[in-house]
């Protein structure tokens, strides 16, 4: 479960705030009364920078979250892939 907070939280703790994620605890913060953006834990596979996910957890990820209108759906994530993967071959 999310923990909520505000964005003044943030400003005055973030330390703290960081140190909680890395500890497992994933938070909602909350701007002007609205649900502004999350703050998550960072999972051992996308840790290291220059870590390949795999689309498999890629899409797993995208089914937790409602998609919101401007944001990519799981089926237009497969499709961006598809098209990528297109060019390089025609490219390669």
């Amino acid at each position: 479960m999310d923990t909520l907070i505000a964005m003044q939280d943030i400003r005055s703790g973030l330390a703290s705030i960081a140190d909680r994620a890395a500890s497992g605890e994933s938070f909602i913060v909350v701007r002007n009364s609205r649900p502004a953006f999350r703050i998550i834990p960072l999972d051992q596979s996308v840790a290291a920078p220059g870590c390949k996910t795999k689309l498999r957890e890629v899409r797993e990820r995208l089914a937790d979250y409602p998609v919101r209108k401007g944001e990519l759906s799981p089926c237009d994530l497969d499709a961006v892939i598809r098209e990528v993967r297109k060019h390089r071959k025609a490219h390669a």
